[in-house]
């Protein structure tokens, strides 16, 4: 009796938005890994005004697996790559922008066995770098080592999102944030591998909404994105009884990172300093004043450290005792506001 050969395809998912220019270049880095032959790629037509992309798909089928789901209406990068991860089945899964390329012709390979040799690990998560095209025309190259804030060279696997419900949801920024998120604390970082070698390229293009308008971007398109990934984020974790120190320190960041945003948006984009105070007082009233009273203070002081870091790559930061007591006073005025 023949045996049924195991599935270890992978899934390479890519939402597209008008990506006709650059959707070539995102295909080719696919089609060059060693294991091209193992990947089926789901093309995510995001309702895309300028119309399908079988002219782009069609020179790449004799090298590659590949096929079109299109969307009847434009529901953003997030839901996107739902609609093809809820389309697909293969058991280990990749997420490429339309403009990015993978990098390295075996990363994908060596990313898979890592899986495959330890059931335990729930993903892969590979170094990256950024190119970032300037006004004189060169290219300024910045490296990611460890940081999974993005879903930038990662491999995950399907089971571990199915079991513990790990979804997309509707904000179109702060997505693959609110989504790695859950996979780390759910999963916890023992189950996460780090491949310490480029897997991705992040092209950051002149034309993108984040670096042609950065500031509207940060302290307005962003700020109730971020605030409504994070207590989606937090909310799963709970119910899925993550660890209650990992909950809590990101708790911490998400509390602080409004604290910064307040800060900055008040000198850089007043417009939108009481969009992201709003924000700041629906994650105070929905999650952070019920986890406050649990959080160490080792969490705390090393979170502060963190901000302090952040912040400074924008302002000055005058000391860390000076930072926290700004940080109680803004939590003090939060506390006031939601009672009110």
């Amino acid at each position: 009796m023949q045996r049924m050969k195991k599935n270890n395809r992978i899934d390479v998912i890519v939402p597209c938005y008008n990506a006709h220019a650059t959707l070539r270049r995102a295909l080719l880095s696919v089609a060059v890994q060693s294991i091209a032959g193992e990947i089926d790629v789901t093309i995510v037509d995001d309702c895309s005004p300028s119309g399908g992309y079988e002219p782009v798909l069609a020179p790449f089928r004799p090298w590659l697996s590949v096929r079109e789901l299109t969307l009847e209406e434009n529901v953003g990068p997030g839901l996107a790559r739902q609609r093809a991860l809820d389309a697909t089945h293969n058991p280990f899964i990749v997420f490429l922008d339309s403009d990015d390329t993978l990098a390295g012709p075996r990363s994908l390979e060596e990313m898979r066995a890592a899986l495959e040799a330890d059931a335990n690990l729930t993903m892969v998560s590979g170094d990256f770098f950024s190119a970032g095209e300037t006004a004189d025309g060169s290219v300024a190259f910045q490296p990611y080592r460890g940081d999974m804030t993005w879903l930038l060279g990662n491999v995950y696997r399907r089971s571990f999102l199915d079991e513990n419900g790990i979804r997309f949801i509707g904000p179109r920024t702060s997505e693959d944030f609110g989504f790695n998120t859950k996979v780390r604390l759910i999963g916890g970082m023992n189950r996460v591998l780090l491949y310490k070698h480029p897997a991705y390229c992040w092209y950051q293009l002149p034309q993108s909404f984040t670096r042609a308008d950065p500031l509207r971007f940060a302290y307005d398109r962003n700020a109730g994105d971020f605030c409504e990934t994070l207590l989606d984020a937090l909310s799963l974790a709970r119910r899925r009884g993550a660890p209650q120190k990992e909950i809590a320190a990101s708790a911490v960041y998400g509390m602080m990172d409004y604290y910064r945003r307040v800060s900055e948006a008040e000198k850089l984009y007043p417009s939108a300093a009481e969009k992201n105070r709003e924000q700041a007082r629906r994650f105070y009233r929905e999650m952070y004043r019920e986890i406050a009273p649990e959080i160490p203070q080792r969490t705390y002081e090393s979170q502060l450290s963190l901000l302090a870091e952040r912040m400074s790559k924008t302002f000055p930061v005058e000391s860390l005792s000076h930072l926290a007591r700004d940080f109680a006073a803004f939590l003090e005025t939060l506390a006031g506001e939601v009672r009110a």
